[in-house]
Protein backbone atom coordinates (compact mmCIF):
# COMPACT_ATOMS: atom_id res chain seq x y z
CA UNK A 1 0.00 0.00 0.00
CA UNK A 2 1.48 3.26 -0.97
CA UNK A 3 1.30 5.70 1.62
CA UNK A 4 3.91 8.77 0.94
CA UNK A 5 1.97 10.10 -2.17
CA UNK A 6 -1.81 11.20 -3.02
CA UNK A 7 -4.40 13.53 -1.95
CA UNK A 8 -5.70 11.74 0.54
CA UNK A 9 -5.10 11.81 3.88
CA UNK A 10 -6.23 10.47 7.81
CA UNK A 11 -7.08 11.07 11.28
CA UNK A 12 -7.43 8.90 13.88
CA UNK A 13 -9.52 9.60 16.67
CA UNK A 14 -7.53 8.83 20.13
CA UNK A 15 -8.85 7.06 23.57
CA UNK A 16 -9.21 10.89 25.07
CA UNK A 17 -11.27 12.00 21.70
CA UNK A 18 -8.66 13.61 20.23
CA UNK A 19 -7.00 13.77 16.80
CA UNK A 20 -4.12 12.65 15.63
CA UNK A 21 -2.77 11.99 12.11
CA UNK A 22 -1.91 8.61 10.77
CA UNK A 23 2.03 8.62 10.12
CA UNK A 24 4.45 6.25 7.83
CA UNK A 25 6.24 4.66 10.54
CA UNK A 26 8.19 6.04 14.05
CA UNK A 27 11.02 6.33 12.09
CA UNK A 28 9.23 8.21 9.28
CA UNK A 29 6.88 10.16 10.63
CA UNK A 30 5.52 11.94 7.92
CA UNK A 31 1.71 11.95 7.47
CA UNK A 32 0.74 8.90 5.66
CA UNK A 33 -0.84 10.26 2.58
CA UNK A 34 -3.15 7.94 -0.05
CA UNK A 35 -3.86 7.51 -3.56
CA UNK A 36 -7.76 6.54 -3.23
CA UNK A 37 -10.27 6.95 -0.08
CA UNK A 38 -10.48 3.30 -0.21
CA UNK A 39 -6.95 3.09 -0.01
CA UNK A 40 -6.70 5.72 3.32
CA UNK A 41 -9.70 3.92 4.91
CA UNK A 42 -7.75 0.70 4.91
CA UNK A 43 -4.59 1.99 6.05
CA UNK A 44 -6.57 3.73 8.93
CA UNK A 45 -8.65 0.11 9.59
CA UNK A 46 -5.59 -1.02 10.19
CA UNK A 47 -4.12 0.96 12.91
CA UNK A 48 -4.68 0.07 16.54
CA UNK A 49 -6.43 3.39 16.88
CA UNK A 50 -8.45 3.66 13.67
CA UNK A 51 -9.74 0.00 14.49
CA UNK A 52 -10.47 0.68 18.21
CA UNK A 53 -11.58 4.45 17.90
CA UNK A 54 -11.91 5.41 14.63
CA UNK A 55 -10.64 7.75 12.07
CA UNK A 56 -11.71 10.40 9.45
CA UNK A 57 -10.39 10.43 5.98
CA UNK A 58 -9.70 13.90 4.35
CA UNK A 59 -8.78 15.07 0.43
CA UNK A 60 -6.60 17.85 0.18
CA UNK A 61 -7.60 20.80 -1.30
CA UNK A 62 -11.43 19.67 -0.62
CA UNK A 63 -11.76 21.94 2.61
CA UNK A 64 -13.78 24.80 3.36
Amino acid sequence: MERNSGDFFVMLTTQAGDYTPLVNSENEPDIARFETKEAAEAGAQNSVLGSAFGFEVFEIGCGL
